[in-house]
């Protein structure tokens, strides 16, 4: 079962030697025959840190031309030849059981792609650390493997994702025949706010979606991380065009996401309905006043443009 890892960078050198010793440290090592880093920009110092591991079969690649960051995306996920690509960005890490269980679930017919649940934080010991849990998750699951890891469908996945972004890529590892396809039918004709989100659905057509709640990933909070220079109109429309895609591409494989949410919120206790809610608010800041405010008071005609005129009562839940 060999693995190729690819590892996007973009000037971000000083935080490439944890993301390179959480690889050298996963128990599955072994699987791994290829790390791909590539650098997109004009800045070689990742190479210096990649020669600091000579144990690791890594090949070094700078960019002759910056591409814009969906395009590397594309192009590097494009360079597996294994049978599983796993990917993590120059700024995140791994915990040392990541791959192993990656393969125990990939091992299973059905599967598309495993991902590890991941805490955001400032700094390897946990600072400030923030744990993204699968309350969504757990809605759409009709059993549990193990205690911990949640199998879900085409359906599930398209409706989770056209909400929010359940999963974070440095999390993930697929197969790759698979991912090459959601590559080049979803992510590469999106935009960056939305990439990962469209991704998803594409692999779950394919097969089986693993979540494993335990978190396995860590993905670092930092200045600039993760905004892609999008102002918060911009952002508003971006999450929206996603949404837009994500519903267009379910209804053309039968799932019309707006009736399957419907059936949540007409069958779920309150109690779980305003976790879904607190979740979907909270991951734009509606809790938190240092974060982009798409959805705080003034916004939430955003929600109502993304669920359709009052699938979600508003009003009645959030005031």
């Amino acid at each position: 079962m060999s693995i190729t890892i690819v590892i996007p960078c973009h000037k971000r050198h000083e935080y490439l030697k944890t993301v390179l010793s959480s690889i050298k440290n996963q128990t599955a090592l072994s699987h791994v025959d290829r790390i791909l880093v590539s650098e997109n920009s004009d800045d070689n110092r990742s190479k210096y840190v990649c020669e600091e591991f000579p144990e690791l079969n890594i090949e070094y690649i700078q960019q002759p031309v910056q591409m814009v960051g969906i395009d590397h995306l594309v192009w590097i996920i494009n360079q597996s030849k294994s049978k599983y690509t796993a990917m993590i960005h120059d700024d995140d890490w791994w915990y040392p059981t990541h791959l192993e269980y990656a393969l125990k679930y990939l091992a299973n017919d059905d599967a598309a792609a495993y991902f590890s649940n991941f805490v955001i934080s400032d700094n390897e010991i946990m600072k400030n650390a923030n744990f993204h849990h699968p309350t969504i998750w757990g809605i759409f699951a009709k059993n549990i493997i193990d205690n911990y890891v949640i199998p879900l469908n085409f359906e599930a996945v398209a409706s989770i994702c056209y909400l929010i972004t359940p999963v974070h890529m440095s999390g993930m590892v697929a197969n790759t025949e698979y991912l090459k396809y959601a590559n080049e039918n979803g992510l590469k004709n999106a935009q960056p706010w939305y990439g990962d989100r469209i991704l998803y659905p594409y692999l779950a057509l394919k097969g089986t979606i693993y979540l494993n709640s335990q978190t396995l990933c860590a993905v670092r909070r930092h200045e600039g991380n993760d905004q892609h220079n999008y102002d918060q109109l911009n952002r508003y429309n971006s999450h929206l065009e996603g949404s837009s895609k994500i519903e267009l591409y379910a209804k053309e494989n039968n799932v019309n996401i707006l009736d399957v949410w419907n059936k949540l919120f007409l069958s779920l206790p309150q109690k779980d309905w305003q976790e879904v809610l607190n979740v979907y608010i909270g991951n734009f800041g509606y809790n938190n006043p240092k974060l982009p405010g798409i959805t705080k008071p003034k916004q939430l005609g955003f929600i109502k443009k993304v669920i359709k005129r009052g699938i979600i009562k508003l009003n009645a839940w959030i005031g």
